[in-house]
């Protein structure tokens, strides 16, 4: 209704009795409109921004800005076990053609048979001696100085009925050759990385593509 009647309809049912308040002059009238509306309009945009901020916050920062942060973070120097992180040397990669100390080692060519590609490849990785045998415990080589043939006999068994040998400094590993089973017997002065196992495993491939 109209100033006339003293009442200012503002929506939804809400009626400002002007009269009671003591308020009829239209200028004075139209300002608390005004003032109304500009409350009105501020406390939507404070919601509109408060849902943003809130909507941040479950989605969480971009991954760009995690990484960001992280990379600038500055570790504790100490013992790693210390602080809940693993203690990991890197094993040094062992390439083809050269060995542990980075000498040049050719493991098939200038040899005399695969008994000297054999010594040539603990030569290569520092190892005691490496033996090959067939999965009935022959021995077909061995770059080792001393009779064999009991080992090949023993591991071969331990191989057969996949169990784990729990003597420190061997290692063993199995292989296929022209569709036969060759057993690899590794003896060395220490545990080798993982990636000398596989190394060590590649180049007796080789070894025996060459020389059977």
């Amino acid at each position: 209704s109209g100033p006339s009647h003293g009442k200012i309809d503002i929506g939804k049912g809400l009626v400002i009795e002007l009269n009671i308040l003591g308020i009829t002059d239209i200028v004075t009238i139209t300002f608390i409109c005004i003032i109304i509306a500009i409350t009105v309009i501020i406390a939507w945009f404070q919601v509109i921004k408060f849902k943003k901020r809130r909507q941040q916050v479950i989605e969480g920062p971009p991954a760009d800005e995690i990484f960001n942060l992280v990379s600038k973070m500055k570790y504790p120097v100490g013992d790693p076990a210390k602080y809940g992180q693993a203690r990991e040397i890197p094993a040094k990669s062992v390439t083809r053609e050269t060995g542990k100390n980075g000498k040049k080692i050719d493991l098939v060519k200038n040899r005399i048979d695969i008994t000297d590609s054999l010594k040539a490849l603990a030569e290569k990785y520092s190892i005691l001696e490496i033996t090959l045998a067939s999965d009935d415990g022959l021995v077909l080589a061995s770059s080792a100085k001393r009779d064999v043939q009991a080992d090949a006999a023993r591991y071969s068994q331990i191989i057969k009925h996949q169990e784990a040998t729990d003597e420190p400094g061997v290692i063993l590993f199995e292989l296929y050759h022209k569709e036969a089973h060759v057993i690899g017997i590794i003896k060395a002065e220490q545990d080798l990385p993982h990636n000398w196992r596989k190394e060590i495993r590649e180049d007796t491939k080789g070894i025996l593509q060459w020389w059977l």
